[in-house]
């Protein structure tokens, strides 16, 4: 066979076989970017339902201490007769209309936990914060399109209101009265963040994945998962909590994708496709070689004869 015809034949199957195969690798890297979307929209589904299962807790306690707050008695000892009837929290602060403090008593006797409590909120009473209780549902996350920023806002009744102190996030849970009163209780951290772990799932489902509860400070609250989160690890994913917990987050560590096995499919077209060229090529081949062993055979035999028949004339 001819050098020029062999390379030609090279060619003609080397090149639908490399086109081939980055038609197979386009495929196979489409397939890998739909799996990774697919898993990245359930991975944020997930986070978004479980912050919104503690935004469903946060309302019920909301619920729970708008109806506590609703006929709170007036005066200093039934207030603390009836505080001491509570099981939903265990200080409350007190403002008349002119949002001066009247309970606990800034003078006067009071208990050494009442002192205590006046103390660490200082920086809410005496400085106005909370007198200005800015919103229904703590401070604002965002404006929708279209709303003005600077319009004035109707006054809420009740809400929530953070602050910070003893190295981290304090929430109050405050309510306007009809008689001008302001009334504002302190929700007990260790039991507001058993309600919100209670609200988490306890597993994570496989797949190599942890997903933690970090704080404003970014220190770890609670996690659940199989998965190991190295030191100074990057979370893949991550979803704030609903307000007042805004700056608390759920950061998920793990794979990015689950395992990914080749379709069979494919290759297998694919092997198909290529033994379909190199099966041409060697009939192309074979019957390119018995034509000229044919034809050879036929130029040998007509110079055979061709000498038999020279051969007597010459003697």
């Amino acid at each position: 066979m001819r050098p020029r015809l062999i390379i030609l034949l090279v060619v003609l199957v080397l090149a639908p076989l490399a086109v081939l195969g980055w038609l197979g690798q386009r495929v196979a890297a489409d397939q890998r970017a739909a799996v990774v979307a697919r898993f990245d929209a359930v991975v944020r589904a997930r986070l978004g339902d479980t912050a919104e299962g503690v935004g469903r807790v946060l309302g019920e306690r909301a619920r729970t201490l708008r109806a506590a707050l609703a006929e709170p008695p007036v005066g200093v000892e039934p207030l603390r007769a009836w505080l001491g009837r509570q099981t939903d929290f265990a200080h409350m602060l007190v403002l008349d209309a002119e949002r001066q403090v009247i309970f606990p008593p800034l003078t006067g006797p009071r208990s050494e936990a009442e002192g205590m409590f006046l103390e660490r909120t200082r920086g809410l009473w005496e400085g106005k914060a909370l007198a200005a209780a800015p919103s229904k549902s703590g401070p604002p996350q965002g404006t929708a399109p279209g709303v003005d920023r600077n319009a004035p806002q109707a006054p809420s009744e009740d809400g929530w209101h953070i602050w910070y102190w003893g190295g981290g996030l304090n929430l109050m849970f405050w309510r306007r009265l009809a008689d001008g009163r302001l009334l504002a209780v302190e929700l007990d951290r260790v039991a507001l963040l058993a309600d919100v772990v209670a609200a988490l799932p306890t597993t994570g489902g496989g797949g190599g994945a942890a997903t933690r509860l970090l704080d404003s400070a970014g220190r770890t609250v609670y996690q659940w998962g199989d998965g190991e989160v190295p030191e100074g690890a990057t979370p893949t994913h991550s979803q704030a909590l609903p307000a007042p917990l805004g700056a608390w987050h759920l950061a998920r560590f793990g794979p990015t994708a689950p395992p990914q096995p080749t379709a069979p499919g494919l290759w297998i077209g694919l092997g198909a496709g290529a033994l379909a060229l190199i099966g041409l090529a060697a009939w192309f081949v074979r019957e390119s070689t018995r034509e000229l062993r044919l034809a050879r055979q036929r130029v040998t035999f007509v110079n055979q004869v061709s000498h038999e028949l020279k051969t007597p004339l010459t003697n």
